[in-house]
């Protein structure tokens, strides 16, 4: 406040509403636990659901590696259950 700069946290799809900003319209109040915090953003719903959406696009593209090894596996197991059965 007083033109200092201050260190917020935000939820994981308000970085990606937040990204291209460089000023954000809201109230800023101090908590119970001597925090500050921005309530009542300027923000559209239709902001909110771009934000959301960059979100878990971004999310999908940096674990698509789990998909692969999930089909993997499940690839391995038939093989395994096919060729390698335990009869005597």
């Amino acid at each position: 406040m007083n033109q200092k700069p201050i260190h917020l946290e935000a939820s994981r799809s308000s970085y990606f509403w937040l990204k291209n900003r460089k000023t954000i319209r809201g109230k800023v109040s101090i908590s119970g636990l001597n925090e500050y915090v921005i309530r009542d953003l300027d923000v559209t719903a239709h902001e909110r659901w771009q934000a959301r959406g960059a979100y878990w696009q971004d999310w999908f593209q940096r674990y698509r590696w789990l998909g692969v090894l999930l089909v993997l596996y499940v690839i391995w197991q038939l093989i395994k259950a096919r060729f390698f059965t335990k009869t005597p």
